[in-house]
């Protein structure tokens, strides 16, 4: 007997989560809006984190994976076993608070044209600061969060970010299955980035629900400013700017992207990285064959859709001019 669709599906990928992911499904559980699922996706843990009693209720599921495919390749999965019309994202160290969803929610019916919504995410350890209020990109390619503003002085009541940050976000199912979800190849970091171009070449923007609050521990398993986390953020940067700048885009700021991956080379010698970084632009460019067959199928999946001819056009809109980046430090 099959169960009834909910009208949501929470997708968690894990990996040795620990505490955090037992403490992040109990602030799912108490979610005021019920009509949702909950799918887990376990990348080969040992920790036992995946071990725990949520899963033996109706609309909970857990999903074991011998290996760590990675976030990007996890999240693909639950998504392929999800039904609902709305797909929530939400890291294994993240507290939502009990009307997120409902917030969410209200946000993204009120906005049809709206592929995804960005919450108000706060630190954990210091809630009266920002984690994230979804991203802005600069043309150049490069991102910020506004990982630290003040929370209290933040002007969320006229704030529009380009996409929303992945730890905590919520996707319009419709749109995700004319752009897809997440590249594998990015493995961790910038996929999110990635798939808000994507939605914002097709026609899908983004909107932010200034009252639905959730708090990140951030970087909990990559860590923040670590080796492995430079290296994904390098090599994956290369792959959104080269299949998703579409329609010349990418050599109209080539000149300011080049710039800017230099200064990344620089900024990398005092900490004795710049071998990672080397190493993260080398993997770019032997993955160049994937690039030309993926902005391929981008652009023939656009003109198929009718959605060619402004791409380029609701990109530019989108995007923040690439010298604000002085300006405005990203992050």
């Amino acid at each position: 007997m099959s169960t009834p669709q909910p009208h949501v599906s929470f997708l968690i990928v894990n990996w040795n989560g620990g505490p955090m992911l037992r403490a992040c499904l109990d602030s799912i559980a108490a979610q005021t809006f019920r009509d949702y699922e909950v799918i887990v996706v376990d990348n080969g843990s040992t920790d036992g984190s995946a071990d725990l009693p949520h899963f033996g209720q109706p609309g909970w599921s857990l999903h074991r994976r011998a290996e760590n495919a990675g976030f990007s390749a996890a999240n693909n999965q639950a998504f392929a076993a999800a039904r609902g019309e709305w797909i929530a994202l939400v890291n294994n160290d993240v507290l939502l608070e009990a009307d997120w969803l409902a917030r969410m929610l209200e946000r993204g019916d009120a906005a049809p044209q709206a592929g995804s919504v960005a919450c108000r995410l706060l630190q954990l350890d210091d809630p009266t600061r920002l984690d994230s209020a979804g991203f802005a990109f600069f043309s150049c390619a490069t991102v910020r969060a506004w990982y630290g503003a003040p929370e209290a002085t933040f002007d969320h009541l006229h704030h529009a970010p380009l996409g929303a940050v992945a730890a905590a976000a919520l996707y319009r199912r419709s749109a995700l299955e004319r752009t897809g979800l997440f590249h594998p190849e990015y493995f961790a970091y910038y996929e999110d980035t990635d798939l808000a171009l994507r939605l914002h070449a097709f026609g899908y923007g983004c909107v932010y629900a200034a009252e639905a609050r959730a708090r990140h521990r951030g970087s909990a398993t990559g860590g923040r400013g670590s080796a492995f986390t430079q290296y994904q953020l390098r090599r994956n940067v290369e792959y959104l700017y080269w299949v998703d700048m579409v329609g010349g885009l990418a050599w109209r700021y080539l000149i300011p992207h080049l710039l800017y991956e230099l200064c990344s080379l620089l900024a990398a010698l005092p900490r004795g990285r710049l071998g990672n970084v080397l190493r993260a632009k080398r993997e770019a460019w032997r993955n160049r064959g994937w690039i030309r067959s993926e902005r391929a199928r981008l652009r023939a999946n656009l003109q198929a859709a009718g959605a060619w001819p402004s791409a380029q056009r609701r990109l530019r809109a989108a995007m923040t001019p690439w010298w604000q980046v002085i300006l405005r430090p990203a992050r």
